[in-house]
């Protein structure tokens, strides 16, 4: 955790038509390496059917 109180998180960041993006791939402990590698390489189309689904 940081000093400020926000902990640590794995996040993507990529191009996507000349702008910088920035996707949130879930909190460190809680998702690990692997599972963070997964969801960066999967469509996003699929992130969002997959959440809408789970319920978050």
């Amino acid at each position: 955790m940081h000093s400020n109180g926000s902990k640590y998180c794995w996040r993507f960041k990529y191009r996507f038509g000349g702008k910088e993006k920035l996707l949130f791939l879930g909190i460190y402990s809680d998702v690990s390496l692997a599972q963070a590698r997964q969801r960066a390489t999967m469509p996003a189309s699929y992130s969002s059917k997959k959440q809408r689904i789970a319920g978050n």
